[in-house]
C-alpha cells in the first residue's frame, strides 16, 4: 500500500503470496491486483519476478510466466474461464 519496493522484494523472497486477497473480495484485493490497478509498475515487475524465481526452484527450469500465471488463475477462480 504505501509502495515500498525493497519490502515488496523482502516478502516475496520469504514466502508472501500476492495472489492472495482478503475474504470476501479476494480477487480484488490481492496484492498484485492492486499494484495493477495503482500503476504500480515496479511493484508488479518484482511480484513476477519473484513467482518466476520461485518457479525456476521448484521446477529446476525456467518456464514462461503466462502460462503458468493463466493456469494459477485459472485454479485459483474454480475453474471458470
Amino acid at each position: 500500500m504505501k509502495r515500498e519496493p525493497e519490502i515488496v522484494r523482502l516478502l516475496m523472497q520469504l514466502g508472501a503470496d500476492a495472489r492472495k486477497g482478503v475474504h470476501p473480495h479476494r480477487d480484488a484485493t490481492t496484492a498484485l491486483t492492486i499494484a495493477r490497478e495503482r500503476g504500480y509498475d515496479e511493484i508488479v515487475a518484482i511480484i513476477e519476478e519473484e513467482e518466476q524465481r520461485r518457479r525456476e526452484t521448484i521446477s529446476g527450469a525456467t518456464t514462461t510466466n503466462t502460462a503458468q500465471d493463466d493456469l494459477s488463475e485459472f485454479i485459483a477462480n474454480g475453474g471458470d474461464a
